[in-house]
């Protein structure tokens, strides 16, 4: 609106004035609104990548750093549940390696290896296992994936051990793990 008024409106000039009206230089309003225009532009360019990056940033699953010291504070510390030993956990997985270790040793061949999975989406997979049935041994949600990511699914049962979504639990030394969906 400025710049019509500004076209439309005779502009005065004194006599006196003449010979310094070419040394009086006005801002363009013509050059400033495109000026203006094309630092919205730029604005509006740079906003639509920031939201692309905060999407992409969205999709990524970050965890939260952990302490060095994991009894410094005693509300984090959660202890293991009653009947589970880690010396029963670690056999499992040790049991687990040997048996792969043993396909692979048969197979000798050449492939190319799948892509692994992500921890999320084995915690998705273990959630989907106990859709069906509201208890399942450790062996058997390991033997599953022999192939590609059994410690992925190992990783997965801890995650959702810590958050308490999932329960471990064993009758006596050397005996099945059994887990149960919270």
């Amino acid at each position: 609106m400025a710049i019509k008024s500004k076209d439309l409106i005779p502009v005065m000039v004194d006599e006196q004035d003449d010979s310094l009206a070419e040394y009086v230089d006005e801002p363009d309003p013509k050059a400033e609104l495109m000026q203006q225009l094309l630092d919205y532009q730029q604005y509006q360019n740079a906003a639509t990548q920031l939201r692309v990056l905060e999407e992409d940033r969205q999709q990524q699953f970050s965890r939260a750093p952990e302490t060095t010291d994991p009894l410094a504070d005693a509300d984090a510390f959660i202890p293991t549940p009653v009947g589970v030993q880690v010396d029963a956990l670690q056999q499992a997985f040790n049991k687990l390696l040997a048996r792969r270790q043993i396909q692979v040793d048969r197979a000798k061949t050449r492939s190319l290896a799948p892509a692994r999975p992500s921890i999320e989406v084995k915690i998705e997979a273990i959630k989907a296992r106990f859709a069906h049935q509201s208890v399942l041994r450790f062996d058997d949600l390991l033997r599953a994936d022999i192939q590609v990511g059994c410690d992925c699914n190992i990783l997965g049962v801890l995650e959702l051990v810590r958050h308490q979504q999932l329960y471990v639990t064993q009758q006596d030394n050397f005996d099945q793990i059994i887990l149960k969906i919270n």
